[in-house]
């Protein structure tokens, strides 16, 4: 995986922003500007062009916009196209000739999303060979000078800045992982249907804004990065020591485990993981918090009240690794409490200071039971605690308010007391 700063995808890529500009929310205003200007003929060869990306990218990412052109414009005609049907069979998965059922197959498995009338017009057009290479390259040229020269030759210093921050943040398998799991849901479901086999590389895209977007042909997945998107998307988060036993602990359940064995099967609503493990709702909700708070399981809203979850597998993998990292420095084992590395999760950093001391109590519901449930794992399961014992095991993360901490503990299930008030226990798992 490699960045890449190429003037044809970016061009590409620009050319299918324009096409969803009335449905885009993400991409610079510049594209909305464009795709207004633009006449009914220009749009419908923009269409028509971009259509066709999947067979229109470079093999040489370094190419320079005059030379790619160059070349299109002294392809042969006949073979041109014929390599174009040719692509589209394979990602339609199908034999013979290029159908209208084929060809909408081959352009949604490359991610490519056109209008009928689009559809239509293609599979005429590429009965005229010279006709459709003379409609593709003068679209290009037309736009490039019109268009995208200018765009192109004023973002070379953010471009540069991209490069720079990017480039020695990328090389490998951890990184990539590290840049998948900030993106969103879903655009990983896009990720993860067009990746196949497929190398990856990342281009500059100067009309994404924070939009990540994708172009495919049969060998490359171009991923394209805005320059709203921080070298800390790319760059993957180092696992603390103290956060590896958080998310140890949270694998260490026999019901979260069969909650991520369910999820591993594909998104569910909460209400279908309560019906299918057949535990009560108020034991799936925390099992899905403490899953989430440790970054193998996302939410999103399903709409209204609605919540789905999905499995982050990619953290499973960075767990794992950080567990074989550890186990290969064991020297670390000997770091003392005062030097060791904050154990709170990072969903909920913000509300601790460096030393793991609540700093701020979270005006929200949602966020105060990830925060009670981190201060619970303080506690071992079922053993018993005097009053004192509870206060001087919280005082070091929260400092001297700790009898309200011990009522939202008790409030929220995840300790118990007697009756006289005196002694108090971690409840169990259910």
């Amino acid at each position: 995986m490699r960045f890449y700063t190429s003037a044809v995808a970016d061009s590409l890529n620009t050319l299918q922003l324009l096409n969803q500009a009335p449905n885009l929310r993400g991409a610079t205003a510049w594209v909305q500007h464009t795709a207004q200007a633009l006449s009914a003929q220009e749009l419908a060869d923009n269409q028509l062009v971009a259509s066709l990306s999947f067979g229109l990218l470079p093999s040489d990412p370094s190419q320079t916009m005059d030379d790619y052109l160059t070349g299109l414009h002294n392809s042969e005609p006949v073979a041109w196209v014929a390599q174009m049907q040719q692509q589209m069979l394979e990602f339609a998965g199908n034999q013979g000739s290029l159908t209208s059922e084929r060809l909408w197959q081959g352009l949604r498995k490359a991610g490519i999303y056109s209008e009928l009338a689009t559809q239509q017009a293609l599979l005429a057009t590429m009965q005229q060979p010279a006709e459709l290479l003379a409609r593709v390259f003068q679209h290009l040229v037309h736009m490039w000078q019109t268009w995208l020269q200018s765009e192109w030759q004023q973002a070379q210093t953010a471009i540069s800045q991209l490069k720079n921050q990017l480039q020695s943040q990328i090389p490998d398998e951890a990184a990539l992982n590290g840049f998948r799991q900030n993106l969103g849901y879903a655009v990983n479901q896009a990720w993860q249907q067009l990746q196949g086999q497929r190398q990856i590389r990342l281009f500059a895209a100067t009309q994404n804004a924070s939009l990540t977007t994708f172009l495919v042909d049969s060998s490359c997945l171009w991923v394209g990065i805005g320059f709203g998107s921080s070298s800390s998307e790319i760059q993957p988060r180092v696992v603390s020591r103290n956060e590896l036993l958080f998310r140890l602990q949270a694998l260490a359940d026999a019901a979260r485990i069969q909650i991520m064995e369910l999820l591993a099967q594909g998104e569910l609503p909460a209400q279908a993981i309560i019906s299918q493990t057949q535990l009560p709702q108020s034991s799936v909700s925390r099992h899905l918090n403490m899953l989430r708070n440790a970054g193998f399981v996302q939410e999103r809203r399903a709409g209204g009240a609605t919540k789905s979850y999905r499995l982050v597998a990619s953290q499973l993998g960075a767990t794992f690794a950080a567990f074989e990292q550890a186990l290969a420095q064991p020297s670390q084992a000997q770091t003392s409490p005062d030097q060791a590395e904050s154990a709170v999760p990072s969903s909920i950093q913000r509300f601790f200071n460096r030393e793991g001391r609540m700093v701020t109590w979270p005006s929200k519901h949602s966020d105060r039971i990830p925060v009670l449930a981190y201060l619970a794992g303080q506690f071992e399961f079922e053993r018993e605690y005097s009053e004192r014992e509870v206060n001087e095991l919280l005082k070091p993360h929260t400092g001297s308010d700790v009898a309200n901490l011990r009522r939202y503990l008790i409030d929220v299930k995840l300790f118990e007391r007697d009756g006289t008030g005196s002694r108090y226990w971690r409840k169990g798992e259910e």
